[in-house]
């Protein structure tokens, strides 16, 4: 079989395999993917469709710092805008899963010069942008962002299972209970403890509040 048959064959295995949750047999066809891309004269943006499922691949084995290179890889080459875009983004989740927004929101920063459009690539840089704000106490500056970024973030509803259900909000973006939950911390700096109570009461509902957000709840 041609070189290019055998990839087809590989990445639809492998993305078989990530939909499985069989991370480490996906990491194998990637890799043998990439090997073939980068030995071959396949066109570039097949060695970036490569790369980019490589890392996600990596992600899910917990090799962050493997994955986020190839991730890179994919936005240096840029041959694909959608598939850049979405490495710059798996990047900043990586980066705010850790906290380092710092670093989350210079990469973001990134987006404009390799002309990268996705929405939520904004959102992830308004959200990232807000926090700095708050830990640099500059307070009401953070919260009148990410308030901005909850109007923009807003889900749509779905009914509940019964008649008598009422609607639930939905959201698939790993950030939305997190802006949430750190405009309920704003609130609870500038002592608008309602405010800051309904933040935190609207973010668990999303996702259970750790330790430390359940304690300043309670004290809201």
């Amino acid at each position: 079989m041609d070189s290019k048959t055998i990839s087809q064959g590989l990445m639809k295995r492998g993305l078989l395999f990530l939909q499985m949750k069989y991370s480490e047999q996906a990491l194998d066809d990637f890799t043998k993917l990439t090997e073939i891309a980068e030995e071959s004269n396949q066109p570039p943006a097949a060695a970036s469709k490569a790369y980019f499922y490589k890392a996600k691949a990596l992600k899910k084995l917990n090799n962050l710092n493997d994955a986020m290179l190839y991730f890179e890889q994919v936005i240096r080459a840029n041959d694909d805008n959608h598939l850049a875009s979405s490495a710059l983004y798996e990047i900043a989740k990586i980066k705010i899963q850790q906290k380092d927004f710092y670093e989350a929101y210079h990469n973001l920063k990134r987006a404009s010069h390799f002309k990268l459009k996705q929405k939520k690539l904004l959102n992830y840089k308004m959200f990232t942008e807000g926090v700095i704000f708050l830990m640099k106490r500059k307070t009401k500056t953070g919260l009148k962002l990410i308030t901005s970024l909850i109007e923009r973030m807003k889900p749509s509803t779905t009914t509940g299972g019964t008649n008598s259900s009422p609607p639930v909000e939905t959201s698939p973006d790993y950030i939305y209970n997190l802006v949430f939950l750190y405009r309920a911390y704003g609130y609870f700096v500038t002592e608008e403890y309602e405010l800051s109570l309904k933040d935190y009461i609207k973010a668990n509902q999303i996702k259970k509040l750790n330790a430390s957000a359940l304690y300043n709840m309670y004290l809201c």
